[in-house]
């Protein structure tokens, strides 16, 4: 970045900052701003978005996280194990093109932005695209979609734009050798224990559950759901405690919220299958309350889990992609196949990660040689 754009930026942010001297001036480093509305949820988005940023970085970047929101900067690296040391925070009140052209990269992962980038290289990453991008907008970014879920919805809605899809996997450890547990008798479902947007509908799996139970099935099982709560929110609360309730008829059912990682990953190890409800109840025209990939479906079977998922979205499509699982359209579906779970179906567990960890190499793969041609210019 040039002292003069740097200057001009650093006077858009206020004057209280002092303009940069020729002697700060390194041409080697870039300024690299990052966006998204929603650093303060902690959520695989976010992660998504910094997982790709450390993909992209050349050591000595001037880094820049931007949101409307104020977050914990700090908080955020520990969250996610971030090595970051040119990074600062930035917020404003509303994020505006103009801002944008003070970067060298410019990396949009705001969920439903439209907004124009004028940085040098722009990249916009799609969890699903919004029905109001302009034409400006899409001309001025290369896209990541997170799944070809995402990507053919994108195409619908906006017609041919330059992009690729790369997997939100890049911030997993799959080359990580790890112990085989011993499985048990346990189903998993893990996400936000919440109602808004593309719920993970968690009563439905509870209800499921209990629906096989009383059809004599399940015996000696648990069933674990596992996510963050916000407990700011008057509605997650309330849910939660809904969920709570359905629980005090059968003991074999824990909703734990923020659990911390460790205790899920324990529990991910010894599960023998993992319910994905996003979608389930949705209707047709409401494409964006499906499952757009599904992180945490990936990740259990990177532990060896069974995935049983909607049948429509981007789990459906990473149960087909790696030939092992079960997926369901109705709660009827849903009931019929917990009920014929069985303790064999732990013997699936190696196959299962071997083909979630093929799946994972294949897209680092990818992602290298696409941030390799298109983003570290």
């Amino acid at each position: 970045m040039s002292i003069t754009r740097l200057a001009r930026f650093l006077r858009l942010l206020g004057p209280e900052r002092p303009a940069p001297t020729a002697a700060d001036h390194d041409p080697s480093r870039r300024a690299v701003g990052v966006y998204n509305s929603y650093w303060n949820t902690f959520g695989g988005g976010e992660l998504h978005a910094l997982s790709v940023l450390q993909q992209v970085a050349r050591p000595g970047d001037d880094i820049t996280l931007i949101s409307e929101t104020e977050f914990d900067l700090d908080a955020l690296k520990a969250r996610f194990g971030l090595k970051l040391p040119h990074c600062t925070k930035l917020i404003v009140r509303e994020m505006t093109s103009a801002l944008t052209a003070q970067f060298d990269l410019f990396i949009n992962s705001s969920f439903n932005s439209n907004l124009v980038s004028q940085a040098q290289q722009s990249l916009y990453l799609v969890s699903f695209p919004t029905a109001r991008m302009s034409a400006a907008a899409k001309r001025s970014y290369t896209f990541l979609f997170n799944s070809p879920y995402t990507a053919r919805w994108a195409r619908q809605l906006w017609g041919e734009v330059k992009g690729e899809t790369i997997y939100p996997t890049l911030s997993l450890n799959f080359k990580a050798a790890s112990k085989q547990v011993k499985k048990e008798k346990v189903i998993v479902a893990v996400g936000r224990l919440s109602r808004q947007g593309h719920a993970k509908n968690q009563d439905k799996i509870i209800e499921s559950y209990l629906r096989a139970k009383a059809r004599g099935h399940l015996k000696g099982w648990k069933l674990y759901m596992i996510g963050s709560l916000d407990r700011s929110r008057a509605d997650d609360v309330t849910y939660y405690e809904e969920l709570m309730a359905l629980t005090t008829a059968d003991r074999s059912i824990h909703v734990l919220p923020d659990a911390p990682p460790q205790k899920r990953d324990e529990i991910l190890a010894k599960a023998s299958a993992y319910v994905h409800a996003t979608g389930l109840g949705q209707l047709e025209t409401a494409p964006e309350k499906q499952e757009h990939f599904g992180i945490s479906v990936l990740e259990a079977c990177l532990k060896g889990c069974c995935p049983v998922v909607y049948f429509k979205g981007g789990p459906a499509e990473l149960v087909a992609e790696l030939g092992l699982g079960a997926t369901f359209n109705t709660a009827d579906e849903l009931v019929y196949i917990l009920g014929q779970l069985k303790p064999d179906v732990a013997k699936h567990a190696p196959a299962i990660k071997a083909a979630a960890t093929r799946f994972c190499a294949a897209n680092a793969e990818k992602a290298a040689a696409f941030f390799k041609n298109h983003a570290t210019r």
